[in-house]
């Protein structure tokens, strides 16, 4: 029972983790350019690229007549990584439930009474 609850959080986490880091990658990160290993934080924006997405930029432009997106498939599953844990620290804190059949508890019998004893 446990382990099955466990198994559900991790999917679930997984699920959010890709979602947040898909939906991040609508939004420039400014601060934060490069690819892992080499991720560095900057003050002002640099010329020649635009980076999306947040904890770590995944999506990349070059800025060129043609602009063409790149993804950064190290960044996009070290994101994911990162808000799957979030997500999982979420679920386990808030104890929420997750989606699957609720258990239905059984309906209460009526309780029997007890047989009258016939006199003699």
């Amino acid at each position: 029972m446990i382990s099955k609850l466990i198994d559900r959080r991790i999917a679930f986490s997984i699920l959010i983790g890709l979602v947040v880091t898909t939906v991040s990658g609508m939004w420039v990160n400014s601060n934060i350019v490069g690819e892992l290993p080499d991720v560095q934080f900057i003050s002002h924006p640099w010329v020649g690229a635009v980076y999306w997405g947040y904890v770590l930029p995944w999506l990349r432009q070059a800025v060129v007549q043609f602009p063409v997106k790149s993804v950064i498939w190290q960044n996009f599953v070290a994101d994911v990584f990162i808000w799957s844990i979030v997500g999982y620290i979420v679920l386990a804190a808030f104890k929420l439930p997750l989606m699957g059949k609720a258990k239905m508890k059984k309906p209460m019998k009526k309780a029997k009474r007890p047989k009258r004893r016939r006199r003699r």
